[in-house]
C-alpha cells in the first residue's frame, strides 16, 4: 500500500473516504492520506502518484519514501511517500470512494486524522524540509 504525503506550504492533502475504516485501536479513520494498493509491476512511487491522482485529481511527483511498516491488521506493507505537487488546480475526478478532498493546516492535522500519526511523517511535515 502506498500513501502520498503531499504538502503545500503549511497544509497537507487529505481525503475523506466514503467507506469508513478502523484503525489499530478501533478508531474511525474518516480522513486519510490519499493512497491505496500497489498494482502488479508497479513501483511504490508510481503507485503513490497514481493513487493521489485517482483520488484527488492532483498530479504529483513521488520523491522520497519517508517510512514503511507492516500494516497492523492485514499482511501488507504501508509506504509513506513524500510527493511534490505538479499542478496547482486539480483535474476533475470521479472516485466514488472519496467524499471530499481537502487541504488541511498541519497544525490542525490531529483534528482530522484520528489514528496515531506516523512519527517520521509528522517530523517531515512539521519541519517542512524542501525535497
Amino acid at each position: 500500500m502506498a500513501l502520498g504525503i503531499v504538502q503545500r506550504n503549511d497544509e497537507v492533502l487529505l481525503i475523506e473516504r466514503r467507506r469508513k475504516e478502523h484503525g489499530l485501536n478501533d478508531e474511525s479513520l474518516n480522513w486519510v492520506f490519499p493512497g491505496g494498493n500497489i498494482e502488479p509491476g508497479e513501483t511504490n512511487n508510481s503507485a503513490a502518484e497514481r493513487e493521489v491522482y485517482e483520488e484527488t485529481g492532483y498530479t504529483v511527483e513521488a520523491v522520497k519514501v519517508l517510512d514503511h511498516l507492516q500494516h497492523p491488521t492485514f499482511p501488507a506493507y504501508v509506504y509513506y511517500i513524500a510527493c511534490n505537487l505538479a499542478n496547482i488546480a486539480p483535474d476533475k475526478v470521479d472516485d466514488s470512494g472519496v467524499l471530499q478532498v481537502q487541504w488541511v493546516q498541519i497544525s490542525k492535522l490531529g483534528s482530522f486524522v484520528t489514528s496515531s500519526l506516523n512519527i517520521k511523517v509528522m517530523d517531515y511535515l512539521t519541519k517542512q524540509r524542501p525535497l
